[in-house]
């Protein structure tokens, strides 16, 4: 038996790029007893049952929480890491999350590591190309923050791990583009959490007007600007309702659709449950993902997904639990759209089928079963981890 030392290198908020962690850590720590998390520090109170090394607490003040301040939590957590995998000795299991540097990565891979790497989005450099040409496209651009430097380093990272999780079939194609030998990629998925959606009910009023939710942050990344003119076109008679914090470069199209009624808008929330509640089904055109987490909660909850090829997670399949399109083809997205919205009206129709199986395919896909599913993978490497059976309950 062996446990998985986890790194996230970056502040646990208790939501967005710092829960998945979190929630897979959680999975660890039931399956592989042993198994810790290092993180430098903590905005929200970590879920129970975690074992975590962490130098900054979620009661200390924000402005002690960033740069300098963070930077030191970092190193003095790092050095916690390589100090516990010598103890383990050579092959003990480092899984890594994004960012962690390049130098980390190198010292732990010196220290005798098996290094496991997720992908939270595809590579760099095909989440770069697919933003610059989608501002080319809609003429609609905000700040790009991949330079040459950064996917020099995160190739330089991928190359250094011996193994890369990815999530998604759109991030499997990012990292072979980018030389990712495919015998080294472990194909898994995110999850979603039961205890955030206890209550959720999945019987809605075929007659009220419908409502197509879009759930994350309103950017041309996640084809928010293409998710809105496709419902104006629609010509639906219900709402199209964003939650989530928006980009400024969408801000002024939202403003307009907002106006012109139908639409409307309410900031970000750490507890979306009761929005999917009210919705007739998740309607997420996304450009660029790794695994949307939205479109697991939003299944889970009986939601139809219409979404596009990044946004299926390895989940979503078009006609059984979603609608899948190229989020740039309009007239099928339209027509996506009023296919949910007309078919909800029968018990037995296309909204009623595609609901059903959505909640039953993502008792499959909660956190714990991305966990298990992960140990399994490894279990898989046992051999060049110089192990015998690695985890007694996977």
């Amino acid at each position: 038996m062996m446990q998985v030392l986890s790194f996230l290198p970056y502040v646990y908020t208790g939501f967005g790029s710092s829960h998945t962690p979190m929630a897979v850590a959680r999975g660890f720590a039931g399956l592989a007893p042993g198994s810790r998390l290092y993180v430098p520090s903590l905005r929200a109170r970590p879920p129970q049952g975690v074992d975590l090394c962490t130098w900054m607490p979620a009661w200390l003040p924000r402005p002690l929480r960033g740069g300098r301040f963070h930077q030191a939590a970092q190193a003095r957590v790092v050095e916690r890491l390589l100090a516990d995998l010598r103890r383990a000795g050579p092959g003990a299991v480092v899984w890594l999350w994004p960012n962690a540097g390049l130098d980390t990565v190198r010292r732990l891979k010196d220290a005798g590591a098996f290094l496991v790497r997720e992908m939270i989005n595809t590579h760099s450099a095909t989440y770069r190309q697919i933003i610059l040409g989608e501002a080319l496209r809609s003429g609609l651009s905000g700040p790009m923050p991949i330079t040459d430097a950064f996917v020099a380093e995160e190739t330089a990272e991928l190359a250094l791990v011996d193994r890369v999780v990815s999530p998604a079939e759109g991030v499997d194609r990012s990292l072979l583009a980018a030389g990712v030998a495919d015998e080294r990629i472990y194909r898994s998925h995110f999850g979603w959490d039961p205890a955030r959606f206890p209550t959720v009910s999945r019987h809605r009023d075929p007659v009220a007007p419908f409502t197509a939710l879009f759930v994350g942050e309103i950017t041309v990344r996640k084809g928010a600007h293409l998710a809105l003119r496709a419902w104006r076109e629609a010509g639906i008679e219900g709402e199209f309702h964003l939650l989530g914090a928006v980009s400024p470069e969408l801000a002024p199209l939202l403003a307009c659709e907002i106006a012109r009624g139908g639409v409307r808008h309410t900031p970000f929330t750490a507890d979306p449950a009761p929005f999917y509640r009210q919705a007739g089904c998740l309607f997420f055109p996304t450009l660029e993902e790794g695994a949307p987490l939205v479109c697991y909660e939003a299944a889970a909850c009986g939601l139809p997904v219409i979404t596009g090829p990044m946004g299926t997670a390895r989940f979503i399949s078009h006609g059984h639990n979603g609608i899948v399109v190229d989020p740039h083809d309009q007239a099928a997205l339209v027509a996506a759209l009023k296919a949910l919205a007309d078919g909800r009206r029968a018990p037995d129709g296309l909204h009623a089928r595609l609901s059903a199986a959505a909640a039953s395919s993502a008792q499959q896909h909660r956190w714990e079963d991305a966990a298990r599913h992960r140990l399994a993978l490894l279990q898989a490497d046992r051999d060049k981890i110089r192990a015998k059976p690695l985890f007694s309950r996977v």
